[in-house]
């Protein structure tokens, strides 16, 4: 019973940093003129964490992924404005990144651990779900850059997308071709980060794309090295380490969006 009630009231704490991410965009557009098609995307950031919030209370796998997607994506894209953004986007940063890591941390792995038809792995079920998380936020992060960043002259970002979907549908049904797919294009994504062949707003965005994609290469190596060498799956012994690891990262990105944006406030910064 008492652990019936802490999960009600982690749910009930990340459903309501979840509406937060959209409250704050609403209290820092509200009653400006929206030009078309911004409404799009205004729509988007406004109905994603609401989605989120009450995915949060259902059982399907892929709802549950999807909104720890939503939830690092606008952790990520708060980091991003907070340190690239001007004036109107810089004070959203802070706000989504500061949700977005509340909300990762009150749900925790509620909900990823549950039976599921669709979803039932015969091992390795943490790193898939880590690597299908990683995956979709790196997703909706190029998807919101990357509209951003044709605002301001460029796109390339948007080029990324297919194999990104790609990626995620073929985990999302357990297919190898899916790992493949997000091993091969993670591959590339370092290779255009690392040679500045793609354009990006800023060094830091660069870093934080980079530092994403290594990180899913990382993640699934000791499933492929099962694989590779034909031996019986073990326990997933890495399920702590990767919280652990998922929890410090969250932290990280909330100071990093916090210091900037104090460093700005101050004019220490520009």
């Amino acid at each position: 019973m008492r652990g019936d009630v802490a999960a009600t009231v982690r749910r009930v704490v990340a459903s309501l940093a979840s509406l937060a991410i959209s409250a704050v965009f609403i209290a820092r557009f509200h009653g400006e003129n929206i030009r078309d098609p911004a409404w799009v995307l205004c729509a988007i950031f406004v109905g994603a964490p609401a989605f989120a919030a009450g995915a949060l209370w259902t059982p399907p796998m892929w709802a549950q992924v999807l909104a720890r997607g939503f939830w690092w994506s606008f952790l990520l894209f708060g980091t991003f404005l907070s340190v690239t953004g001007d004036g109107s986007e810089r004070s959203l940063g802070p706000g989504w990144a500061l949700a977005g890591g509340v909300a990762l941390l009150a749900a925790g792995r509620l909900g990823l651990d549950a039976a599921d038809a669709r979803f039932r792995p015969v091992a390795f079920r943490g790193t898939l779900v880590l690597t299908l998380v990683l995956a979709m936020a790196d997703l909706l992060l190029f998807l919101w850059v990357g509209i951003v960043d044709v605002d301001r002259g460029h796109g390339g970002l948007l080029l990324l997308l297919p194999p990104m979907a790609a990626g995620v549908i073929g985990l999302l049904r357990l297919r190898t071709w899916g790992l493949l797919v997000g091993i091969a294009t993670n591959l590339l994504i370092v290779t255009l980060m690392a040679t500045e062949l793609l354009h990006v707003p800023h060094w830091s965005v660069r870093v934080l794309i980079m530092s994403s994609a290594v990180a899913q290469l990382i993640v699934p190596l000791p499933m492929l090295v099962t694989i590779a060498t034909g031996r019986a799956p073990g326990p997933d012994r890495w399920r702590r380490a990767q919280a652990v690891g998922a929890t410090c990262v969250i932290l990280a990105l909330v100071g990093v969006s916090a210091c900037w944006s104090w460093l700005h406030l101050a004019g220490l910064w520009h």
